[in-house]
C-alpha cells in the first residue's frame, strides 16, 4: 500500500490505538504477525518457561521481529505515552485552580499516577539500548513525572499540605509534543530500513498529523521540563526540610538523555601537520 492509504484520521487513530497497546499487540497491529499475541492467549498469562523476560525479548527469540524493529516498535510506544501523560498533565494544570477551589478529591492512581521507581522504569535509559529508545523513553518517563508533579499538586493544596507541590503549568505539553513528533518519525526511519514499508508509513503518517498539530514550536523541551522540575524539587526539599533523594537523581539522568538534551561540543578537530622538510 501507499503512504498515502495510511494518513485519514481514522487510520491515524488506529495506529496510535494499537501502539498504546502492549508490545505483543502492537507487533500484531503494526507488523502483522500475531504469534507473540497467540503466545499469550494459549497460556492465559506470561508464558512460564519466558518467566522474567520482557515481551519483546520474547518476540526476538522466536525470530518474529528483528532487533532493530523490536526498538522501533518501543521507540513509537514511548513517544504515544509521552503523549498521553504530558496531555493529562497539562489539563491538570490548566483546571487546577477549579479543583482547588472545589476542593475535589483526587485519587492517587486512579488520576495516573505512575511513582518513579515503579519497576515498569526498570529499563529506561539502559546501556544496552541504542540512542534513539534512550531518549523515546527518558522522554516517556519525564511526561509521567510531569503528570505525577500536577497531580500530587491538587492533592496536596486541597489536603492543606504548608508546604504543597506547585503545578507546573501547561507550557510544557507542546514540547512533549515536538518530542513524540520525531519520534515517530524515527521509528518511521527505523522501521523502513527494516523493510516494513507499511508499518513506517503508519508511524509517518502519525509524526506529520502531530507536526501540523505543534502551535508553540518554541515550548521547553522535555529535558527543559527535567531541568525545571528538579530547581522546584530541591526548593521544596529545602522548604520542607528534606532532600530531594533518588526522585532528583532519577531527573538528573533523564535531563541528559531526554529530547532536547544539550549535545555534548564535538572534539575539536585535530590540527593539520606541518609537511615534512625534504632533506637535500
Amino acid at each position: 500500500m501507499t503512504a498515502s492509504a495510511f494518513n485519514s484520521a481514522a487510520d491515524i487513530a488506529a495506529t496510535r490505538a494499537s501502539v498504546g497497546k502492549r508490545i505483543g499487540e502492537i507487533i500484531e497491529d503494526i507488523i502483522g504477525d500475531s504469534r507473540i499475541r497467540q503466545l499469550f492467549d494459549d497460556a492465559g498469562h506470561h508464558p512460564d518457561e519466558y518467566a522474567g523476560k520482557p515481551t519483546g525479548l520474547i518476540a526476538l527469540d522466536k525470530n518474529v521481529i528483528s532487533k532493530d524493529t523490536k526498538n522501533a516498535l518501543l521507540v513509537a510506544q514511548a513517544a504515544e505515552r509521552a503523549l498521553t501523560a504530558s496531555r493529562q498533565a497539562a489539563l491538570l494544570a490548566l483546571s487546577h485552580d477549579r479543583r482547588v477551589d472545589a476542593k475535589e478529591q483526587l485519587d492517587l492512581t486512579g488520576a495516573g499516577f505512575i511513582a518513579h521507581d515503579d519497576k515498569v522504569f526498570q529499563f529506561v535509559g539502559s546501556d544496552r539500548d541504542p540512542a534513539a529508545l534512550k531518549e523515546a523513553q527518558s522522554t516517556w518517563m519525564l511526561a509521567q513525572l510531569y503528570l505525577n508533579n500536577e497531580i500530587l499538586a491538587i492533592i496536596e493544596k486541597v489536603g492543606g499540605y504548608l508546604e504543597p507541590t506547585p503545578s507546573m503549568g501547561d507550557e510544557y505539553q507542546a514540547g512533549f509534543m515536538k518530542a513524540a513528533t520525531a519520534h515517530y518519525a524515527l521509528a518511521a526511519d527505523m522501521l523502513e530500513k527494516e523493510g516494513h514499508a507499511d508499518a513506517a508509513a503508519k508511524f509517518r503518517a502519525v509524526s506529520t498529523s502531530l507536526s501540523a498539530s505543534i502551535i508553540n514550536d518554541s515550548a521547553p523541551s522535555p529535558s527543559a521540563f527535567a531541568s525545571a522540575a528538579l530547581r522546584a524539587a530541591e526548593s521544596l526539599a529545602q522548604a520542607r526540610g528534606s532532600t530531594v533523594g533518588s526522585y532528583g537523581a532519577a531527573l538528573e539522568k533523564l535531563e541528559r538523555l531526554a529530547y532536547g538534551a544539550p549535545q555534548a561540543p564535538a572534539a575539536p578537530a585535530a590540527a593539520p601537520q606541518a609537511p615534512t622538510p625534504k632533506t637535500p
